[in-house]
């Protein structure tokens, strides 16, 4: 069984998430505080980048994301609209397993995975973006959201908010028991990317 996902779509260019301070745009999901650790995201698809570094893309186009971390740690693909609405696109129901070892490359979809993921148009004026989260400890606990075929999407404003609070902001969680590190670092990649008609 394939799955056809909605206006996801990644570029033939490698991202490196270096700790530094982040840009914050107000039209997206905000990127607070940088990133803790190293992140590469090559992200592969057949495409033209114009001058403001937003892929332009055909539609139908197959897309895979290779990603690489400096550290251990669990990985979220999520897909960010023009309205800035929100589907996480991995981990999904076909594909759970989303830790990623340091220095060791993973491909998603995986070549024995049962899903693909496929390019389809932009709706609306702007842009889409991919945004890849890297976590050293698990990933913190999402709202429900709606399901969507394998996804999930995160509609509402209060919906988004929350996941972009627990994926960077203020969270509450439990203390780590004695000898247990408890400081999670954070790594994040976007890019901003329309699919053609």
């Amino acid at each position: 069984m394939f799955a056809s996902v909605s206006a996801i779509v990644l570029c033939s260019v490698a991202l490196a998430a270096e700790p530094a301070k982040a840009k914050i745009d107000s039209e997206a999901w905000p990127v607070v505080g940088g990133s803790d650790f190293k992140l590469a995201a090559d992200l592969v698809a057949r495409g033209e980048k114009d001058d403001k570094g937003v892929l332009h893309l055909a539609n139908n186009t197959l897309l895979s994301v290779r990603l690489k971390a400096e550290k251990d740690c669990d990985v979220a693909v999520y897909w960010v609209d023009p309205k800035g609405q929100v589907v996480q696109l991995f981990p999904n129901r076909f594909d759970r397993a989303n830790r990623l070892k340091a220095g060791e490359e993973r491909v998603i979809p995986a070549p024995n995975k049962d899903y693909e993921l496929v390019a389809v148009p932009t709706v609306g004026t702007g842009f889409d973006r991919l945004h890849i989260v890297a976590v050293t400890g698990n990933l913190p606990a999402l709202p429900k959201g709606e399901v969507q075929g394998p996804f999930i999407a995160f509609r509402s404003e209060s919906d988004r908010k929350d996941v972009i609070r627990a994926v960077r902001g203020v969270v509450v969680r439990e203390k780590p028991s004695p000898g247990v590190k408890g400081d999670v670092q954070v790594a994040q990649a976007e890019l901003k990317f329309r699919v053609q008609p």
